[in-house]
């Protein structure tokens, strides 16, 4: 497999076929039972070695091979713990939307955790959610398919990668796998109401309204409601209000004031929370904005390479 190379510039996400392919490579594994017993099993025979051996210095023998299973999974733990503190810093990376850097060392850290399967799936949530942030959706999508599968139907975590995916449907235009995807969801999300959950499924709805073009379902949602249904998604409020933005431009006649007054605000208040490039990026229609709009961000952060092939 093509290994990620070193340079932003040059950087190439892997694609759908490359996921699918390490993550048959290297998939979860428990550890062996065998290890699991084996300092059991020494402390048994050294035990036994202790009782039937009468030579003083053949005695010692049993003990020291003690000492060596437990020095040797002293080590394991060890290693353990600095895979998961490398897969931290990769978390940490993500969250602070350096998502090549991220994608990067979690690429590089799953084949380590085949042997450590809650890290393992951890790190593949960072992988599918990297490929997600940087557009590379069909590479996201098996990722995600992966973790769904991998998932119990009842978790949360199930849930909130599941709307994830129907997010990356709509995204690629896929409706009707994306509308059949919510409709099994809706009766699960009702009662996750002020979750980060149920407001990814609110934005998911939001998408949809906007990708079948059903702007005037958007405009119609109580203002304060749909703030306060946003606020768990923190600064990715901001792609709900900007599809509201759109939806405000869409339905009024291009000289309706208030129509364009109620798109700006929206608008503004996306930029307040998420920078034009990224919006737009996300959602490609957003630019229909960009010529009447008085955005808040004007340049590119550093390092946020999202639309970097």
């Amino acid at each position: 497999m093509r290994p990620l190379p070193e340079s932003d510039r040059s950087f190439s996400p892997p694609t759908a076929q490359q996921v699918r392919t390490i993550l048959d490579r290297y998939p979860p594994r428990p550890p062996s039972k065998l290890i699991a017993w084996l300092p059991i099993i020494a402390l048994a025979v050294a035990l036994y070695a202790a009782i039937m051996v009468t030579n003083n210095w053949a005695a010692i023998l049993p003990w020291l091979t003690v000492a060596a299973v437990f020095i040797a999974l002293g080590i394991q733990v060890y290693k353990a713990r600095n895979l998961e503190t490398q897969l931290t810093q990769a978390q940490e990376l993500a969250m602070l939307r350096e998502h090549i850097p991220a994608l990067r060392r979690a690429w590089r850290l799953l084949p380590s955790l085949a042997t450590l399967p809650p890290l393992h799936h951890r790190t593949v949530a960072i992988i599918a959610y990297c490929l997600d942030q940087i557009n590379a959706y069909d590479a996201a999508l098996v990722a995600y398919d992966y973790l769904s599968d991998q998932a119990s139907t009842h978790d949360p975590v199930s849930l909130q990668l599941r709307v994830q995916r129907a997010i990356l449907l709509l995204a690629t235009d896929r409706l009707t796998d994306a509308d059949d995807a919510l409709r099994q969801l809706r009766s699960r999300i009702e009662p996750l109401t002020h979750t980060s959950i149920a407001a990814s499924y609110h934005l998911a709805s939001l998408v949809q309204q906007v990708r079948t073009n059903h702007w005037q379902d958007v405009v119609d949602h109580d203002t304060a409601k749909l703030i306060d249904t946003m606020r768990p998604l923190g600064i990715d409020a901001g792609y709900a209000y900007a599809l509201i933005a759109l939806s405000h431009h869409m339905i009024g006649p291009p000289h309706d004031p208030a129509a364009q007054q109620n798109a700006s605000l929206w608008w503004s208040r996306a930029t307040l929370l998420l920078p034009i490039n990224k919006l737009v990026a996300r959602f490609d229609e957003l630019s229909l904005l960009l010529p009447n709009a008085h955005p808040v961000h004007t340049s590119t952060p550093p390092h946020h390479a999202e639309g970097t092939p």
